[in-house]
């Protein structure tokens, strides 16, 4: 069966379908590097407990916090000030409908937008927050069944009797405007990498929101690639449960005198992720002890990966595991 997803994500451009002109007709947005948030204002002001689908397992002692209506693509609370919310209602002739989009600060800002939403205790710094929406979020998001350990059951309606509706005219392109069309993606890509933008977004003109990887929305972006020594691993979580989560690497910075930095790399396939014993009573994303080892990807492995970019730390930002890399 295939993974559902908790709400839409995009999925890469395939180059051999584009040069086909299968894209052609997609429309052109840029991708802005923000933090991915769902508003939904049917939320605002319950207790978080008292939210159905919230996502609070980690951070169970938020249960008794009141909603700011914002949640993670997890489904994780956000805490905003409660004039960032007013103004952001002022903005919308109609909340009863709920937009999926990001919250941004600007070009080239990506941790400094995360360590202002990821706070518990919101401050003056939101007053540099935009919300950027893409989309009209659909009720059937919330259709019953079990996604991420979150039962579902009765949340669309507990939803729609709470006044949430989905409005066709905004399933799409809301505030992120049009800057041309799929044909021209090369020149658009150009033109916005040339203003330190993040890359472009191709969307089907009649694109329907679907709680999966979309082949109706492609991202289209720059990759750098690189090497990095394994020298620990986290416990996994979910469908990982019990195996390996990511692979903690130490990571040389180029055009450094051999200055490093310390991440955490994922991506690996199940097989990969296959441990010497389980640790399935391990808090998942915790560090495992010494006496842990992964068959696949033993500590000092040297493993190739790739990742869009260096943040201003120099870690490098969406790394994804490629494969270990040969003895020299």
């Amino acid at each position: 069966m295939k993974k559902r997803e908790k709400c839409m994500l995009l999925s890469k451009i395939n180059h051999v379908k584009a040069a086909r002109g299968q894209y052609d007709d997609y429309d052109v947005t840029e991708k802005f590097d923000g933090r991915r948030c769902l508003w939904i204002p049917a939320t605002e002001g319950l207790l978080i407990k008292d939210v159905p689908f919230a996502n609070i397992s980690r951070k169970p002692r938020l249960a008794s916090r009141r909603s700011s209506g914002l949640w993670t693509r997890a489904w994780c609370p956000i805490f905003a000030p409660k004039g960032w919310i007013e103004e952001l209602k002022r903005s919308h002739d109609d909340i009863q409908y709920a937009l999926d989009g990001e919250l941004w600060t600007g070009f080239k800002d990506f941790e400094r937008c995360s360590e202002i939403i990821a706070q518990e205790e919101p401050d003056e710094r939101w007053s540099f927050v935009a919300f950027l929406a893409s989309g009209c979020i659909p009720l059937h998001m919330f259709a019953d069944g079990v996604v991420g350990g979150i039962k579902l059951e009765g949340v669309a309606k507990w939803l729609r009797d709470r006044g949430m509706r989905y409005d066709f005219r905004y399933r799409n392109n809301l505030f992120v405007p049009i800057i041309g069309k799929g044909r021209d993606r090369v020149k658009l890509y150009d033109e916005v990498l040339s203003h330190d933008g993040e890359g472009i977004v191709l969307r089907y003109p009649y694109l329907n929101y679907t709680c999966e990887r979309s082949n109706m929305i492609l991202k289209m972006k720059p990759t750098e690639d690189d090497v990095a020594t394994v020298v620990g691993y986290t416990a996994g979580k979910l469908d990982n449960r019990g195996r390996l989560g990511a692979l903690i690497c130490e990571f040389k910075i180029p055009d450094t005198q051999g200055a490093s930095v310390i991440f955490k790399l994922s991506g690996m396939s199940r097989e990969q992720r296959r441990l010497n014993k389980s640790c399935d009573q391990i808090l998942g994303g915790e560090e495992l002890p010494l006496d842990y080892s992964c068959l696949a990807v033993p500590t000092g492995s040297k493993v190739h990966f790739k990742y869009r970019e260096l943040t201003k730390y120099d870690v490098p930002k969406e790394a994804s595991f490629i494969e270990v890399m040969e003895d020299d």
